[in-house]
């Protein structure tokens, strides 16, 4: 032990006698390797803001550093990785990435990468008179991803067919078109699984074009089209097809300079029909172009205009095809006596032209399977667009209203939505049902109800996912049979409904001989309209009577359509309350 201790101190003595000597050099200072003096690196302190083919990144800066390298590759990096491999990018080697005067960092924008692509990023700080720092890695070797990049250019309604799509982009560096379409399937990340039913190869004249047209296609069907340069996705649309069509024994293109249709085209292509048929009863499906607005009228006798007459046994169908809406105008409500399995209108506009007040004001006898009104809106008429009268027996399987939109309905005489005064069974329809629709600004001071269907019977009528305000006249009910005596065999049914503002607090509820059945459905707390109110009770201060004849089961929200709605004084009944979007009520389309 004691050895040891004077071995020690020997050696201590001995060093330090050489430090000495070597603080003793000509110039005074340490004899330095220039390699040991290295700048700092810029600390785990990197951060990226990802764009669809840019990125901004943003570090500290570096005491003494002149300039920085960054480099990003979609290969991984680390110290045993050259700089400048295949798959990198490697920005600042012309000292063009510098300290910014008056910042404590640096803030830069890296351009030319792939959308939706993972990258890896490093950062190491130059300088004039110091080595290099070391490479300093984001995340410590994580990586950022790219956001999906667009080159599509957005398709509007003209590029947008039953049985193609129009695609259009911006580039020209791309290379293929994938057509998918979704499975039922997920993945590991709960993505859906898209099926790839084609693969174009875009030739270079469909390259410098920069469009190209998918055919083949199906009509109503969600197709998802992305573009790609080889591996790289550099745009995605996901479209769905225009309707095609509906079946008919005949299916007819208005061309573009038709602007009316007549007596005369009808016979002619109800004629057509029957010898593609082989019968005396066919169908015939009208296309009405996109844009186009096209007159339902004839000629009468005297040269006077009167509405078209729906040939005996012919079931036709009115179709707006894909492009904007097109717009059907009446000058003289329709003729439809006799027989016909089906009058359909879908994907229109329907407006009143110079007081015809109807679209249908059938007095004469009919006998009709189905009315259907499907994806159509519906506005403007003096009196109401459905309405049966007089005498004669008159007969509906099925009057179906859906996907629509109903509104500026005056009803200056004093009529319902639907209007069925040919009492007594002249009247008749068998079914009614109005679903996924919006009913509103049906307000003349005298309207009367949603339905009205006078001492006769029926079997059901059906209110589903409908959005209603503005609706209804003083004294008036929602539906009414003038009773309780007659109406529907079951209770009328109000399912995932939505009641905002009502014209008149004078509002009433329903008479039906077997009541009403509420589903789910909802009132707004107005100081306007009410036709629920089984007692008198105040509300949020207000203070509401009750209702005569109310129909009960609905439930309050407990606040103002205008704190629901978007912005509905302008028509536009978008749900803004999330909680109450959540509740999946009202007409589906506001709740997007």
């Amino acid at each position: 032990m004691k050895i040891n201790n004077i071995f020690f101190k020997k050696a201590a003595f001995m060093l330090l006698a050489a430090l000495t000597a070597v603080s003793c050099t000509d110039d005074n200072d340490w004899t330095t390797d220039s390699s040991l003096s290295r700048l700092f690196g810029v600390k785990d302190n990197i951060s990226v803001t990802s764009g669809d083919t840019y990125a901004e990144i943003t570090f500290n800066y570096v005491p003494e550093a002149t300039h920085y390298i960054v480099e990003l590759s979609t290969d991984p990096l680390s110290d045993d990785v050259p700089m400048g491999g295949a798959n990198a990018l490697v920005y600042g080697e012309d000292e063009s990435i510098k300290p910014q005067s008056g910042y404590t960092g640096v803030e830069l924008t890296v351009h030319g990468l792939q959308g939706a692509t993972e990258y890896y990023l490093r950062v190491k700080a130059r300088s004039d008179h110091k080595t290099e720092s070391r490479w300093v890695y984001y995340k410590e070797g994580q990586t950022f991803k790219t956001l999906a990049e667009q080159v599509f250019n957005i398709p509007t309604s003209t590029d947008i067919s039953d049985e193609w799509v129009r695609l259009s982009w911006n580039t020209d560096n791309v290379t293929n078109i994938l057509v998918q379409v979704p499975t039922d399937q997920v993945d590991d990340e709960g993505e859906t699984i898209l099926n790839t039913i084609r693969n174009i190869t875009l030739t270079d004249e469909i390259k410098a074009a920069r469009e190209y047209t998918v055919t083949g296609l199906t009509g109503s069907t969600s197709y998802i089209f992305t573009i790609t340069n080889g591996d790289v996705k550099r745009g995605t649309l996901n479209i769905s097809t225009a309707a095609p069509m509906p079946a008919g024994n005949l299916k007819y293109e208005l061309p573009a300079m038709v602007t009316k249709i007549d007596n005369a085209l009808l016979e002619e292509l109800f004629e057509q029909a029957k010898e593609l048929a082989g019968s005396d009863n066919a169908s015939v499906t009208i296309g009405l172009q996109g844009g186009s607005t096209v007159e339902l009228s004839t000629l009468s006798e005297t040269n006077e205009v009167a509405g078209v007459k729906i040939p005996e046994g012919m079931s036709v169908t009115f179709f707006g095809m894909p492009g904007e809406t097109p717009t059907l105008v009446v000058p003289k409500s329709m003729n439809i006596d006799g027989s016909h399995n089906f009058i359909n209108f879908e994907n229109l506009k329907i407006t009143e032209l110079s007081g015809a007040n109807y679209l249908i004001n059938q007095g004469k006898a009919c006998n009709i399977n189905d009315i259907t009104f499907k994806g159509c809106e519906l506005f403007g008429f003096g009196n109401t667009p459905f309405r049966l009268q007089g005498s004669d027996i008159k007969t509906i399987g099925n009057l179906t209203i859906d996907n629509c939109l109903i509104h500026d309905i005056s009803h200056a005489g004093g009529y319902s939505l639907i209007h069925i005064d040919a009492g007594g069974g002249k009247g008749y329809v068998n079914n009614i049902l109005i679903r996924n629709s919006t009913i509103y600004n049906v307000k003349a001071a005298n309207a009367r109800c949603i339905v009205q269907v006078k001492d006769t019977d029926m079997e059901s009528c059906k209110f589903v996912n409908c959005t209603f305000r503005n609706i209804l006249g003083g004294g008036r009910y929602f539906f009414d049979s003038n009773g309780t005596s007659k109406g529907t065999s079951t209770p009328v049914v109000i399912e995932n409904c939505l009641f905002g503002h009502m014209n008149t607090k004078d509002t009433r509820g329903g008479r039906n001989k077997t009541g009403f059945e509420v589903i789910n459905s909802y009132v707004t707390y107005e100081q306007d309209g009410c036709f629920w109110h089984e007692q008198a009770e105040t509300i949020n201060g207000t203070e509401f009577p009750k209702t005569a004849n109310a129909i009960p089961g609905f439930d309050n929200l407990g606040k103002a359509d205008t704190d629901i709605f978007a912005d509905p004084d302008n028509n536009d009944f978008t749900i803004k309350d999330e909680k109450i979007k959540n509740m999946k009520i009202g007409d589906p389309r506001w709740l997007n």
